[in-house]
């Protein structure tokens, strides 16, 4: 394997090609995957290739979780007019029409001298009626009035916060699942470039057995080594195959069909730049579930202000708008006339002082009220001590994986360097086959050890920038820093 250093065009330094590099296949293989002209992967036109951004975004729009939360907010319209209209402005009710007919009989009467009697003569009365009335109320109790309106506006901005967390959170799932997609396809990438390696030590026994130089047994360990390598391919595509199906179902789109990772650049930097004071003062204002934190005290407070109304009096307006007809037969039913006789206009303002009125349920409510504000600014406070602690640990972990791929990068260049100088050695004669293979197997170990150490650096500053609650990384990265 040689060329290796090449693949670090998506890292942090590029390196020079070595003059053998039709022998680097893994290295080869790594830069294919980050110009996004793997011949592993050659789509047909109904694939849909994505980047990073085009998948968060795709999510966004058809992700179930997202959507359920984006439709919640339809609700705020309606609510807002029931608030307005019920708890704000006067009550207005009204019996636009109403009329009918009914009869009576009576069977029993009282003499003159106010004794029950039975009449003989007793017969059907009949009576017809309609009705009209407009009616006004508006009650107010402390600032009952301002407070129902903020109650609603709390609804919905608790609605509106849960968007944003919804939204953050996928973000960050579909952009975990994404890299994870990139991970898997650089490993097989590197295992499909091991085959082609494993194909030309075979050829390369081969020659040398007929020549008279090697023996049979390297011949067929060739043989071994290649179907061995032959067999980890089908296994490093169907996990690459499982990263993608995981990817498309947390993007949510079931009429993406097939999915394709596209070409990106990788958000690797140096961490050393990174201070976890300034995240944390950052993640006070920005954190979603720190907003939605903060939106629960604001309504807890809120309730504490509602149960207060109790102590306040009750002002009752009162305005009433009528007619009414009734008379015997069927001369008021459909009866469509104003008659000046026929108007009733009531009006009426009431105080209440309604301190006994349900005295121990309303102390209970504003205890309860109470409880629950105490509760929410602990919840409020335990959730940033989480994340308080979460982005000093991330950015600890950042920092360890940063060194980590240092090491392996480091350790992949002796390995390129070994592998190069044992192909030399075995060409003349100097090196057995399986030394050769044994160098060979640690240059491959290397490359997927400086492929895992990047995607976990990758996988920590996704796990940061999650508790941050926006993005960290130095501008010119993809989705970089706000």
């Amino acid at each position: 394997m040689r060329g290796v250093e090449e693949y670090r065009a998506g890292g942090r330094s590029a390196r020079r090609p070595s003059l053998r590099s039709a022998r680097c296949l893994a290295g080869r293989a790594i830069l294919l995957i980050l110009v996004g002209s793997s011949p592993i992967v050659a789509q047909e036109e109904a694939t849909t290739r994505l980047s990073v951004e085009d998948a968060v975004g795709r999510a966004f729009r058809t992700n179930p979780t997202v959507r359920r939360a984006v439709n919640e907010l339809d609700r705020n319209p309606a609510d807002r007019r029931l608030a307005l209209f019920t708890q704000v402005l006067p009550n207005v009710t009204g019996n636009i029409f109403s009329t009918g007919y009914e009869g009576n009989i009576s069977s029993f009467g009282r003499d003159d001298f106010g004794n029950p009697t039975r009449l003989d003569n007793a017969a059907w009365e009949y009576f017809s009626n309609t009705n009209q009335v407009l009616r006004v109320d508006w009650n107010i109790q402390g600032a009952s009035l301002f407070n129902a309106y903020r109650q609603q506006q709390a609804t919905a901005q608790t609605r509106r916060a849960a968007v944003t967390t919804a939204e953050w959170t996928l973000d960050g799932e579909v952009r975990t699942n994404y890299y994870d997609a990139v991970e898997q396809l650089a490993l097989l990438e590197v295992e499909e470039a091991l085959v082609a390696g494993r194909e030309v030590d075979l050829e390369s026994a081969e020659r040398r057995f007929g020549i008279g130089q090697a023996s049979r047994v390297d011949v067929l360990n060739a043989r071994v080594q290649l179907g061995q390598q032959r067999i980890a391919v089908r296994g490093a595509r169907s996990t690459y195959e499982q990263a993608l199906l995981t990817l498309r179902t947390s993007i949510g789109d079931q009429n993406m069909g097939e999915v394709r990772v596209g070409s990106s650049d990788l958000p690797v930097f140096d961490p050393s730049t990174l201070d976890a004071d300034q995240l944390i003062r950052r993640a006070w204002t920005v954190n979603p579930q720190l907003v939605e934190r903060g939106v629960a005290v604001d309504g807890a407070r809120l309730g504490v202000r509602r149960a207060a109304e109790s102590w306040w009096p009750d002002l009752g307006f009162s305005y009433t708008l009528g007619r009414s007809n009734q008379v015997p037969d069927f001369d008021a039913l459909f009866d469509l006339s104003h008659q000046s006789e026929e108007l009733i206009s009531t009006f009426q303002i009431q105080v209440t002082l309604p301190y006994l009125t349900n005295f121990f349920q309303d102390r209970a409510d504003e205890a309860e009220a109470q409880v629950l504000l105490a509760n929410a600014e602990e919840d409020q406070r335990e959730q940033l001590l989480e994340i308080e602690q979460t982005i000093r640990s991330e950015l600890i972990n950042l920092r360890n994986q940063w060194e980590s791929l240092e090491f392996a990068e480091e350790s992949e260049e002796i390995a390129r360097e070994a592998t190069e100088l044992a192909r030399q050695e075995y060409q003349i004669g100097t090196r057995t086959f399986e030394d050769l293979q044994d160098v060979v197997d640690q240059e491959a170990e290397a490359v997927r050890t400086t492929i895992q150490a990047r995607f976990a650096f990758i996988d920590a500053l996704l796990l940061l920038e999650g508790a941050v609650g926006t993005r960290v990384r130095p501008a010119g990265f993809a989705g970089g820093s706000d």
